[in-house]
């Protein structure tokens, strides 16, 4: 749900699965108690957040379980340039057939 509610990875590989090709991440710094580098949420709702890290290992395992077709990933990117940084080393992790675009976002 996009206002209220637990948010996690397996939403991403659900919907993957069903045969998604474009996934849309909202990425923000972490609390810094958090020490989990960018996390993604929805924006100022009340979603918990997850790790970065964890969405793109998400895509990464289950991009191609039913679809041959590339997967979109698209980003508005919160994040200072810290977490951008870490951002742009995980997207390295993802396989050939998956693109990444990223929009810069206000509020950082």
């Amino acid at each position: 749900h996009q206002l209220v509610g637990q948010v996690g990875t397996e939403v991403i590989a659900r919907a993957l699965r069903l045969g998604c090709r474009v996934i849309e991440l909202d990425v923000y710094n972490a609390a810094p108690s958090a020490n989990t580098g960018p996390v993604v949420r929805h924006g100022d709702t009340f979603t918990s957040a997850v790790a970065f890290a964890d969405c793109i290992a998400a895509v990464r395992d289950h991009a191609f379980a039913t679809s041959r077709f590339p997967v979109i990933i698209t980003s508005e990117n919160h994040c200072d340039e810290a977490n951008q940084t870490s951002i742009a080393s995980i997207l390295t992790t993802l396989p050939a057939g998956v693109h990444s675009q990223c929009q810069v976002g206000g509020g950082v």
